[in-house]
């Protein structure tokens, strides 16, 4: 018998003669409607805890609930509960579309002690609607009469079917349906045909489906089993029976599961744990969450004669064999499957399916438009074959990619470099080079809009540069000096710019990355001149009117924008050939970091410029941060300062114009993208405050996205110091006419005065500060009678999607307390719409739960 650290269920069902099964269509619905709306008489699901199996079992019934009876065997005493939640719904929905891999480019028991007969001993449990007798006995006789005196009335050959049990010694679960328990939904639910899933937690090493009991029922039984693995698994094959199975690695299944990764939210302790339904599956991911990446789910399917019902084995699923399946998703996920897990031999039999699969035609802009819509392409399993021979090939393997990438058709193409790239990556290095070599041709390969021709080339560049080294210098060198003839320079810019590309910029960064000198001297040349365009001199004092904003940003930041957005000041999209040069270097970011630490040492560049440099670093280092801290004082002694003056759409009515030194910001958005933050708050002390707006910029530069998710406590003690000054001397002070709106009550919790505390960009990023994950500092700000009323209201309506989920006493006493100090009538009225719109949200949460 073949062992398992994962086994699978047992399950037989036995009614009495009222009660009829029936292969009875059910409400629910998922995308694959032809194959899952099927429900299947027996449904299974189990997983291994340690020693321990836990099966989750299920069944449709037709009839009186007074007639209900289910028989269960097991090899072990088992514990007992209902498993909650939509158990295989969830699975049927995880196992809905195909496994496949294709390179990158593309509750607790009651026990009631009791016993009837010498000869066979029972005890008796509630779980849920249910009555259970687990019974012990070792002759099939007294297990018959034992049931046929408890109202189980079984056909003429039960006996000997359950001495077959009672001889390997184990239990019987006895389940009748308890009257008392069916009420509501549950009610509803059995005249459906719905039956509680019960889970049976037992000590088990075998894995085996007792199926022959199934046989007493004497009519065909469709047998539906997902099984949880460390590793693929299949029925045993037995004449007569054929199984359909389809796999999936338990991590993309666990993807439907509700709530999905719902305890991974580190929810604030004011608004305590998140109310969740219970869920069955959520506690078997929860439980397997650092096994998710090993573990298998198979779904097995069939259905079964009577004559055919014998306790199955179970076998490792046969992943070879499936590769000359008729069943084309059989093909595909077997060779995904492959590839996962990597299996020995497996070379010889993925290349026979290549050369017995015809390759669908060469239209790769019309497949791809079509995969997007269904996953399951005709042709998809070559492309999975090529990636499973990428992950587990041998050198044989190596010559069959390379000839796929040197004849197959454009899509196949790019599958084939993908795998040969992770099989023999110098060997990949030598057929990139030789494609890249060939840009012109290989941008023809399909008449549809060369997305895999584009595809193909842009996956060997990026290759080069990750893995190339000097032996490919000498070629890419003179592939330099072609490039960047004149002739060659315009040539390659007609024939790249309706495909966004740039040969000349990637045959610069390739030679970069691969030690040739004269290439990093053109690349070094091409940053400076570029940061030389951001230097954003304005004479001391001078104003800049700006319209229009970027993420928030007035125009006149533009460049800052860029950075404290989280993107790259290089952006390939632009023209500069620097741009696509240090896109492309993102690859090998040691020599990408050199380049720009050697253009931010040239002095003749603006400080604005090396700082936002700086600021591009991939892979920052102590030495960069102390560059940053020498520019800030430099910037500082200069005190050089440029008014922005707000106009047109985006003109601030509250705060017309800020003052703001452009190299301080700069070098503040830099030092937070390095992941200084600590470094950046110890200069915003050193800042007076009659440089308030200083303060403000470090402050907006602290809430933009860097490498680390963590924002250092003292960010939130500071941003509180600057709106307990700043913020409350500009709410005392507003013209509150002029500041206005000009539709104060448009959208229901639209704030009236946008920018009445602040520059409106100032205010936003100050509201990304105090996030949902820092609500216990919302609630602080809300509280604190020493800030002006507006200010208290503000916070309030920052924190309404989370707030109904705070303390209900704590929340009233906020509402009220905020609502007493309101004068303004404008205030008043939104404070009204606020209870309104958090009234409403409670009446549509009870109206849910009812």
């Amino acid at each position: 018998m073949y062992r398992s650290s994962i086994s699978v269920v047992f399950l037989a069902i036995l009614v009495s003669i009222s009660v009829e099964l029936a292969y009875a269509d059910g409400a629910f619905v998922w995308r694959n409607q032809d194959e899952d709306i099927r429900e299947p008489q027996q449904k299974a699901f189990v997983v291994q805890d340690g020693r321990y199996q836990e099966l989750v079992l299920s069944v449709r019934f037709e009839g009186a609930a007074a007639d209900f009876g289910w028989l269960v065997p097991l090899p072990s005493r088992p514990e007992m509960e209902i498993a909650a939640g939509p158990v295989f719904e969830t699975l049927s929905k995880g196992m809905q579309e195909p496994f496949v891999r294709t390179g990158p480019t593309f509750r607790a028991m009651t026990r009631k002690a009791g016993s009837s007969r010498s000869d066979v001993s029972a005890t008796f449990h509630d779980v849920g609607i249910y009555d259970v007798a687990i019974l012990e006995s070792t002759d099939g006789e007294s297990l018959d009469d034992w049931l046929d005196e408890h109202g189980f009335v079984l056909p003429a050959s039960a006996p000997a079917v359950l001495q077959e049990y009672a001889d390997k010694e184990w239990f019987l679960a006895a389940i009748r349906i308890d009257p008392n328990q069916i009420e509501g939904t549950t009610e509803t639910d059995l005249a459906d045909g719905e039956i509680q899933p019960i889970r049976f937690r037992f000590e088990s090493d075998d894995l085996v489906f007792p199926l022959r009991i199934s046989s007493l029922n004497g009519h065909p039984s469709e047998v539906l089993i997902y099984v949880l693995a460390d590793h693929p698994v299949q029925p045993r094959g037995r004449p007569g029976m054929k199984w359909e199975i389809h796999l999936k690695p338990w991590q993309r299944a666990a993807y439907f599961i509700d709530e999905f990764g719902a305890n991974d939210w580190e929810r604030p302790e004011y608004l305590g744990p998140k109310n969740v339904a219970p869920s069955y599956l959520r506690d078997v991911y929860d439980r397997t969450r650092d096994a998710t990446d090993r573990l298998w789910l198979a779904k097995c399917r069939t259905t079964v004669e009577p004559a055919q019902m014998a306790d199955l084995e179970f076998e490792a699923y046969d992943l070879i064999g499936a590769l000359t399946s008729d069943d084309p998703r059989a093909r595909i996920e077997a060779a995904s499957a492959i590839g996962e897990i990597g299996v020995g031999g497996s070379t010889e039999p993925l290349i026979k399916l290549l050369s017995t699969r015809p390759a669908p035609g060469d239209q790769c802009d019309q497949f791809i438009r079509d995969h997007l819509v269904d996953e399951f392409m005709p042709g998809q399993d070559i492309r999975s074959t090529l990636w499973a021979l990428g992950q587990s090939g041998d050198r044989v393997a190596v010559a069959e990619l390379v000839r796929w990438v040197d004849e197959g058709s454009p899509l196949y193409r790019v599958d084939a470099f993908d795998g040969l790239c992770v099989l023999d990556p110098d060997s990949a290095c030598v057929v990139a080079l030789a494609i890249v070599e060939q840009v012109e041709d290989v941008l023809k390969l399909d008449r549809g809009g060369n997305r895999c021709g584009k595809s193909l080339y842009t996956a060997a560049v990026a290759h080069v540069v990750a893995e190339g080294g000097l032996p490919l210098a000498p070629e890419l060198d003179d592939l330099v000096e072609l490039y960047l003839t004149p002739g060659w320079t315009e040539r390659i810019k007609r024939m790249g710019d309706w495909l966004r590309i740039d040969p000349r910029a990637d045959a610069v960064a390739m030679a970069a990355a691969c030690g040739v000198p004269r290439a990093y001297d053109v690349l070094l040349q091409w940053i400076v001149d570029d940061a030389a365009t951001w230097t954003m001199e304005y004479p001391d004092g001078d104003a800049i009117r700006s319209r229009g904003s970027s993420n928030g940003f007035p125009g006149g930041l533009s460049m800052m924008s860029k950075i404290g957005g989280g993107k790259r000041v290089f952006d390939w999209r632009s023209d500069p050939p620097a741009h696509r040069t240090m896109d492309v270097l993102l690859n090998r970011p040691a020599v990408r970091d050199s380049l720009v630490r050697s253009a931010a040492a040239v002095e003749t560049l603006p400080l604005f410029s090396r700082a936002t440099l700086l600021g591009d670093l991939c892979q920052p280092r102590n030495e960069d941060v102390e560059h940053l801290v020498r520019l800030w004082h430099e910037a500082r002694s200069q005190s050089r300062t440029v008014h922005l003056e707000f106009d047109g759409d985006e003109a601030h009515r509250c705060q017309p114009s800020i003052t703001i030194n452009l190299e301080c910001s700069a070098i503040a958005h830099a030092m937070v993208r390095q992941d200084s933050s600590s470094e950046l708050l110890e200069l915003w002390d050193s800042v007076p405050w009659d440089e308030a707006d200083i303060k403000a910029e470090v402050l907006n530069a602290l809430t933009y996205p860097a490498r680390s998710t963590e924002v250092p406590p003292q960010a939130f003690g500071a941003a509180t110091e600057y709106i307990r000054r700043v913020w409350n001397e500009n709410a005392r002070n507003i013209d509150r006419k002029q500041c206005l709106s000009d539709n104060p009550t448009g959208g229901t919790l639209w704030w009236p005065y946008p920018d009445c505390f602040d520059a409106e960009y100032r205010v936003k990023s100050m509201a990304r500060l105090f996030s949902p994950a820092e609500w216990a500092r919302t609630a602080e700000l809300i509280e604190d009678e020493d800030l002006h009323p507006s200010i208290r209201l503000f916070w309030l309506k920052e924190a309404w999607l989370w707030i109904n989920n705070a303390d209900r006493a704590r929340l009233d006493a906020m509402l009220d307390s905020v609502g007493r100090v309101q004068v303004d009538p404008v205030l008043v009225a939104y404070h009204g719409r606020l209870l309104d719109h958090i009234a409403k949200r409670d009446e549509e949460e009870r109206g849910g739960d009812g």
